[in-house]
């Protein structure tokens, strides 16, 4: 009786044994195309051959991002080298997509996690998303959490601070208040904000200068975290006369795009120097 017992004992294992190794053969194997698609994509990118990376993604990833966008955005993360999830992680691919994550070794001993989805195109595994921490969902397209360039934070500025002067030379805050992003339009009533920069038209203050002259960033812009989410912190100031408008812009993310969340500015009550 203990013989068949043991038999059957050693049977069982073998059988499960067997059906173990065969779902990781059959992971392994189903999941090593979309991998390789993704460690060549990678392997430019951290080649800093980004036209070459570029032109392994999907149709969808290129049409919401064009070359020089993904360059800027893969680029400012400082891709040293990577390492993807064990292969037996993987999930296998479902309708025609599959993710692989992992860890990417940035500048300065950072590492970042990252997730790429292929998706299969043309009987061709192609990247569909490269995406980092808190931008994982966005859609196609490389995203990171990172704080925008030189030029991309101008504009932001420009466009916050031109529409304020618009609005207070037009005696009318209601158009500005309504450009503004939603979080804060649900955090702050209408009568509220214009309140709050009502003295700026009461005073007949003159930023007619700002629409022509470029701001002056005085803190390194930084990103903090809040209850409703991301929050980029821009301060500086514009030389209008005649004394300088010192200003601190919040935006919420709001994928793909930086929303104006809070504004506080202020006149100098001095001819204090505007410097970065």
């Amino acid at each position: 009786m203990s013989k068949v017992i043991l038999t059957v004992l050693v049977a069982a294992f073998v059988f499960i044994g067997t059906c173990v190794g065969g779902v990781f053969f059959w992971v392994a194997f189903g999941t090593a195309s979309a991998a390789e698609a993704a460690d060549e994509f990678l392997a430019s990118v951290t080649d800093h051959k980004m036209r070459l990376a570029y032109a392994a993604t999907a149709s969808e990833f290129r049409a919401e991002q064009d070359l020089p966008t993904f360059t800027s955005i893969v680029e400012r993360v400082e891709i040293k080298g990577y390492e993807f999830e064990h292969w037996r992680d993987r999930k296998l691919p479902y309708n025609g997509r599959m993710m692989i994550s992992g860890i990417l070794d940035a500048h300065n001993g950072r590492t970042v996690p990252f997730s790429i989805v292929t998706l299969k195109e043309a009987d061709e595994w192609r990247i569909l998303s490269f995406t980092g921490p808190a931008r994982f969902g966005t859609g196609p397209g490389a995203w990171f959490r990172q704080i925008p360039p030189p030029g991309e934070l101008h504009r932001l500025v420009h466009d916050a601070m031109v529409g304020f002067a618009s609005a207070i030379m037009e005696r009318d805050l209601v158009p500005y208040y309504r450009s503004l992003s939603t979080a804060l339009r649900s955090r702050t009533p209408l009568s509220a904000f214009e309140a709050k920069f009502q003295h700026f038209i009461d005073d007949e203050t003159d930023f007619s200068g700002i629409e022509e002259r470029r701001a002056i960033l005085n803190d390194q812009p930084r990103i903090e975290n809040r209850e409703f989410g991301e929050v980029l912190i821009v301060s500086g100031c514009y030389t209008v006369e005649p004394f300088p408008a010192y200003f601190t812009l919040m935006y919420v993310y709001r994928h793909p795009e930086w929303e104006p969340f809070s504004v506080q500015i202020e006149m100098a009550d001095s001819d204090v120097l505007c410097t970065p």
